[in-house]
């Protein structure tokens, strides 16, 4: 299996801001280009050598222009210095990785880790250029030191979670990916986009490219990038559908439609719930005004059967389960098995969209009874 390169690189151009702040950088892997985390931090405290600074700044401005020869030059004179400048060592780490020189960058990042432990930017350098090595193994110990640090640094479970996939232990990568996803969320990161496109492409390496798509669809959502290819695969995999205009004036009308009904309903139930909603609204909309105006099919919703009202989706994935049942079978007046489809599909839609929808209790219940062969009975008493 080809698989694409999502190496979460972390970086540093200047260091002189005492703020701590991340951004993304687009770098071309393998002909891949790929978001990647920049730290930039000025946790070290800086020089006291004013020397020191003086080539640091120098360096500084040769690696913002791309001119990544001077700024070699210029930080080994800060380093020369003061050879205890963990900032110019870090630096220097990033103009070697540029340079192409990674042993050079993973020889630098290494003295500024001797120097300073507990610097996590180093780390997620290190990490990086480990990644960039094929290295994953190497990385994700880096990613672990990083969170022996920083407990709830989401970049690096990201990181653990980007190299469990390069490995391709999936189920390792999607519970750190998860756990990213959730810390992003919590500090409202600008980085969320990101979360949800790992947990996609995890999901798309597994094979399940229902869940990819979801999560991919909510990265895109959040301003991500996805690469053509796999937007052609996953959003594009079917002819576009033919534009339909539909028109329910007559009692005939109805009939016309009754496959569109059929799959309009299948849309709804197989599609997750965060996937093109401008779609789901207007399928929606045009279901239940076939539904109620149909001259054939007759729906009893029983608020002893339908104890979720609160969830407006499931009300509509049970009168279109129902319809379906009715359209398939002709059975108009099989009113236990028209509830028991129709619940049926509610279970089958709340299963695959529980996250999205929440918990609810009385669907749950539905659940168990299925599970012990019940429901029919239930529903059937409930008549």
């Amino acid at each position: 299996m080809k698989i694409r390169i999502v190496i979460a690189l972390l970086a540093s151009v200047t260091l002189n801001s005492q703020s701590f702040s991340q951004e993304k950088e687009t770098v071309k892997i393998g002909g891949v280009d790929n978001q990647t985390t920049i730290s930039k931090t000025g946790m070290y405290g800086g020089t006291d050598s004013k020397e020191a600074k003086t080539f640091f700044d120098q360096a500084a401005d040769y690696g913002d222009k791309g001119d990544f020869d001077n700024a070699k030059k210029f930080y080994l004179k800060a380093i020369k210095s003061d050879d205890k400048y963990v900032e110019a060592y870090d630096n220097i780490g990033l103009v070697y990785r540029r340079l192409g020189d990674l042993d050079k960058a993973i020889e630098y990042y290494k003295k500024s880790i001797q120097l300073f432990p507990n610097g996590t930017m180093a780390h997620q350098n290190l990490a990086a250029v480990y990644g960039m090595k094929k290295d994953y193994t190497s990385a994700i110990d880096e990613y672990h030191n990083i969170l022996k640090i920083s407990p709830n640094d989401p970049e690096g479970y990201f990181g653990i979670a980007n190299s469990y996939m390069m490995l391709t232990q999936y189920d390792d990568a999607l519970i750190n990916a998860k756990k990213a996803l959730e810390l992003y969320e919590q500090t409202k990161s600008p980085h969320l986009g990101d979360g949800y496109y790992l947990i996609g492409m995890i999901y798309y390496y597994k094979g399940d490219k229902v869940n990819a798509k979801e999560h991919i669809q909510l990265a895109k959502n959040k301003g991500a990038k996805i690469h053509p290819k796999l937007e052609e695969e996953l959003f594009n995999d079917t002819p576009k559908e033919e534009k339909k205009t539909f028109v329910l004036e007559k009692k005939e009308d109805y009939a016309k439609y009754e496959t569109d009904v059929i799959k309009m309903y299948d849309w709804l139930l197989e599609t997750p719930i965060g996937v093109d909603s401008d779609k789901r609204k207007a399928i929606n909309a045009f279901l239940i005004q076939w539904i109620t105006g149909s001259p054939n099919v007759s729906i009893s919703i029983s608020a002893d059967i339908v104890t979720y009202m609160d969830c407006a989706e499931c009300l509509t994935i049970f009168m279109g389960g129902w319809t379906k049942y009715v359209l398939q079978t002709k059975d108009f007046d099989g009113m236990l098995n028209g509830n028991l489809a129709g619940t049926e599909g509610v279970i089958q839609f709340y299963t695959a969209n529980k996250k999205a929808l929440g918990k609810n209790k009385e669907i749950e219940k539905f659940i168990l009874l299925k599970n012990d062969n019940k429901l029919a009975a239930f529903i059937k008493s409930k008549m």
